[in-house]
């Protein structure tokens, strides 16, 4: 995107405030829609918090699109830290042309430089291997790993996970969290306590 492209974007009046993080993957969705004819408008970034998380959204409009039925991009930020991995909304009541573009301007938001063609064989098998109840194949690109979930309630949609790769499997320091046991960890006044426990998956 040149300097001329990214003037022209309407980012809102917190613009200043939001993290670069966000900011380049919403100036990255402006380019993959101009560039490949999406048909999705952009709403402005707004802000939300619930206790210690902050969210930054904002909603891909389209022709006919209804709040019930618009896309949404989310990124979360907790205790100060924003994340570069974010959810997109995949509204049940929105035409799965219209999704399947949606999934093809992620893609494209996340890698500008990746041959249409190539982002095409990779919905393919996004779509393909996703049945509405199991989670899809994860398709790794150079810097994020795709995947769809499916939705965890009747108020709740699927859900395309955008997750940053430095941000898988990141090393922390265990001499931080104390060794709960479940009980311990289910008492109410442990609540924000760091902890970990140990078990084995069967």
């Amino acid at each position: 995107m040149n300097e001329e492209d990214a003037e022209s974007i309407e980012l809102g009046e917190n613009a200043q405030e939001t993290p670069e993080e966000v900011l380049t993957v919403y100036e990255g969705f402006h380019a993959a829609i101009e560039k490949h004819q999406l048909g999705f408008t952009p709403g402005d970034i707004e802000e939300s918090s619930i206790e210690d998380s902050h969210f930054y959204t904002f909603s891909l409009y389209y022709e006919g699109s209804e709040p019930t039925s618009t896309p949404r991009i989310t990124f979360q930020e907790h205790n100060d830290v924003i994340n570069k991995s974010f959810d997109v909304t995949l509204p049940d009541d929105c035409d799965n042309a219209i999704l399947k573009n949606m999934i093809i301007g992620t893609i494209a938001a996340t890698n500008p430089n990746m041959a249409f063609s190539e982002m095409e064989e990779l919905l393919h098998q996004i779509v393909t291997s996703y049945d509405g109840i199991n989670q899809s194949d994860a398709v790794k690109l150079k810097d994020y790993t795709l995947y769809i979930s499916p939705k965890t309630g009747t108020l709740t949609n699927p859900t395309l996970h955008v997750i940053a790769n430095e941000e898988i499997n990141v090393e922390i320091d265990t001499s931080e969290y104390k060794d709960y046991t479940s009980e311990e960890m289910g008492a109410p006044l442990n609540k924000g306590e760091k902890a970990h426990l140990s078990g084995r998956i069967q």
